[in-house]
């Protein structure tokens, strides 16, 4: 979905970093990442403004990016969560445009990036806004912990894994030597 691999280990890391300063998981940033791809549209460059999105709309990046890749495949009519959640009427005040439906595709694209972009539709800055919540602070916490473990894990990986291929050698010698014990008859072991 990434391209290749350095492009996949970019991406990767653009989304952690994402995900280290914004109140949602990296798991959820991650998902939206490769929403976004799967629409067709430049993930790396859009996380920021659908992370905004999300934390507006009060749902996940994740559900954001569903909602935008619908919107970008499909233009107006395809964004119902827009509708539903009144952000078709935010793009079309925003952009002063009566009828959303009769723009192009790349054109209702633009007004869409647009209005997520500018900070006076309330949408751009919305993730900073809910990182200075409780619950956000939470969220980053815990992100914090996921990162910590997986460097810790790194450390001590070699080390277990050298430990568990001894342990499968000696449980080898284990077996031979209990074989060699018990080659007399009515051997009990």
């Amino acid at each position: 979905l990434m391209g290749g691999v350095l492009d996949a280990e970019r991406a990767f890391q653009k989304f952690n970093t994402v995900a280290a300063k914004t109140p949602f998981t990296l798991d959820d940033v991650v998902n939206a990442g490769a929403q976004l791809k799967a629409f067709g549209a430049d993930a790396e460059a859009l996380l920021g403004p659908i992370t905004d999105l999300a934390a507006y709309m009060g749902t996940t990046a994740t559900e954001a990016a569903n909602a935008f890749g619908r919107a970008y495949a499909g233009g107006a009519g395809a964004a119902d969560i827009f509708r539903d959640k009144g952000i078709l009427n935010i793009i079309r005040d925003f952009k002063g445009i009566e009828d959303l439906t009769n723009l192009t595709l790349p054109q209702f694209r633009r007004a869409m990036e647009e209005t997520f972009t500018d900070p006076s539709t309330g949408i751009a800055g919305s993730t900073e806004r809910l990182a200075k919540t409780f619950t956000g602070a939470m969220s980053n916490m815990g992100d914090s912990m996921t990162r910590l473990a997986a460097e810790i894990g790194d450390i001590f990986l070699p080390a277990l894994t050298a430990s568990a291929i001894e342990m499968v050698a000696m449980k080898r010698l284990i077996y031979l030597g209990m074989v060699w014990m018990c080659s007399e008859p009515n051997c009990v072991v």
